[in-house]
């Protein structure tokens, strides 16, 4: 326990002092006969924080109407994406009233809910894809004009491009 108690208040040990512990002795401790034990010292290591960056107002700027742009891009996206998946759906509905409609029997009715459904997920997945593209490419375009202005990570805010939708 002294030991870790040693490293969590910064006590520097050496080998010696540390082998010591292994061995039974007393933690920062060397004895020799007619030399008091020397005093335990501790110090305090403070951790290396960065200084802040300063970024001037034209390289903010320059952000800024990146992630105007990025966002505009995303938003008309996502418009497509739902007005896409709203026609699917109502295709879809349309489809199966029309197939539940049928009076030629079941096997016709089961052939046709089956394209509704083969549609839909045709449908689905072409929105899907098209909101990818568009995405990656929002971001792509993004990363580019941002590097394009020079400006530090510090002021991106691509940590956080893993909270966007991801689709279906």
């Amino acid at each position: 326990m002294q030991f870790l108690a040693s490293v969590f208040t910064g006590v520097a040990l050496s080998a010696g002092s540390f082998f010591g512990f292994l061995h039974g002795g007393p933690v920062g401790t060397t004895t020799h006969p007619g030399t008091p034990p020397p005093v335990a010292s501790s110090t305090i290591t403070k951790w290396h924080q960065p200084e802040p960056v300063v970024v001037s107002a034209t390289t903010t700027a320059c952000v800024g109407a990146a992630v105007s742009t990025r966002e505009q891009t995303l938003d008309a996206a996502e418009v497509n994406l739902t007005s896409a998946l709203n026609s699917a759906y109502s295709a879809r509905a349309s489809a199966l009233v029309s197939a539940y409609a049928l009076t030629t029997g079941g096997g016709a009715v089961s052939a046709a809910v089956k394209a509704a459904w083969q549609g839909f997920s045709s449908s689905t997945k072409s929105a899907d894809k098209t909101w990818r593209t568009a995405r990656a490419g929002a971001w792509q375009a993004f990363m580019t004009a941002a590097k394009a202005c020079k400006a530090p990570a510090s002021i991106l805010d691509t940590n956080d491009s893993a909270l966007e939708v991801s689709g279906q």
